[in-house]
């Protein structure tokens, strides 16, 4: 009996590097049904945080598939059950690519600019009752 090709032959090639402080998690490499599980590993510690804002920089993605956009609109999701805001930062033409081509552009949308770093304070979740931006709607 023969043995079927492993679909994930070797190491992957997607990095995934963590600044906890800005609550920036930077992307670069091939985002595929071989890295997409890599990118839900972040959840334990950005939710550790206590940022009511993710930011995920995909500016060094070379390619992303079906799996790819899974994994970012899991982690969108993650987000939202943390009580944060998941912000795709300076995505480029393959991601946006594939968010246009299944059309989620308004479920995912794209922002420009990579976020500057704020204090430490303002990353923090305010406490329950206090509301700084509008209700998400369900």
């Amino acid at each position: 009996m023969s043995e079927l090709p492993r679909p994930c032959p070797g190491p992957g090639s997607l990095t995934v590097s963590v600044d906890v402080t800005a609550a920036l998690v930077t992307l670069s490499g091939e985002l595929d049904c071989c890295s997409a599980a890599d990118v839900g590993d972040v959840v334990p510690v950005l939710s550790a945080g206590r940022s009511v804002d993710w930011w995920l920089d995909a500016g060094g993605l070379t390619f992303c598939d079906g799996a790819g956009l899974a994994a970012l609109l899991d982690l969108r999701e993650q987000a939202a059950r943390h009580g944060a805001t998941l912000h795709l930062v300076g995505a480029g033409r393959c991601v946006r690519r594939i968010i246009d081509l299944v059309g989620l552009a308004d479920r995912l949308p794209v922002e420009d600019a990579v976020p500057r770093p704020r204090p430490l304070s303002e990353l923090r979740r305010r406490p329950p009752g206090s509301r700084s931006r509008p209700p998400q709607p369900v």
